[in-house]
């Protein structure tokens, strides 16, 4: 692929290792007993921060079109 100037970009495994890395430096920072619901609280944070970011790289920010 990489021949014709395209690249397969692995959307999901960069988000799940910057979201763990995020996750995982907030654990060590807070150095206390987490919760359940606390976890899935940061995964949601990071998975939609990730995700936005990447839509503005890409530029297709306010791109969409729901008729």
């Amino acid at each position: 692929m990489a021949q014709m100037g395209i690249t397969k970009i692995n959307f999901y495994s960069d988000m799940a290792n910057r979201v763990a890395r995020h996750i995982v430096s907030d654990l060590v920072q807070k150095g206390e007993d987490i919760y359940i619901q606390d976890w899935t609280d940061l995964q949601l944070k990071y998975v939609t921060d990730d995700l936005a970011q990447k839509i503005r790289v890409f530029g297709s920010a306010n791109m969409a079109n729901i008729s």
